[in-house]
């Protein structure tokens, strides 16, 4: 092979290495965008849920502030009942949120026989 041809070979397998090289940075550039894409949808997924549990947590403080505190619902004797069916529901519709799911569990409060509701199962 002449000088010639021998420096083109060369020329042709370094620019074939380069653009190897390059298509490998290209396609590792594009996975890591992806992985932090997920991560961001995902962290903002997390902070709807804590959000989410933290308004369950809220509505619980304020229906024991409101409905039985305040009302005094179930008098001295039996107020404490009343409000642990409360806090029930919403420490466990916040753990549910906490997890993406929805809330599960929903205060009955009508005097009867079902205290709650959990996914649609009732609850003494």
């Amino acid at each position: 092979m002449t000088s010639d041809a021998t420096t083109l070979t060369n020329d042709a397998a370094t620019l074939g290495k380069s653009n190897q090289e390059q298509a490998v940075a290209a396609w590792m550039n594009y996975l890591n965008q992806l992985r932090l894409d997920n991560l961001l949808r995902a962290l903002n997924r997390q902070d709807v849920n804590f959000e989410d549990a933290l308004a369950s947590l809220h509505d619980a403080m304020r229906r024991i502030d409101l409905e039985v505190v305040a009302a005094n619902r179930g008098g001295v004797k039996g107020m404490h009942g009343f409000i642990a069916e409360v806090a029930e529901v919403g420490v466990g519709n916040a753990r549910s949120q906490i997890l993406g799911n929805g809330p599960v569990y929903q205060w009955v409060n009508d005097n009867g026989p079902v205290d709650l509701m959990r996914s649609g199962v009732e609850i003494q």
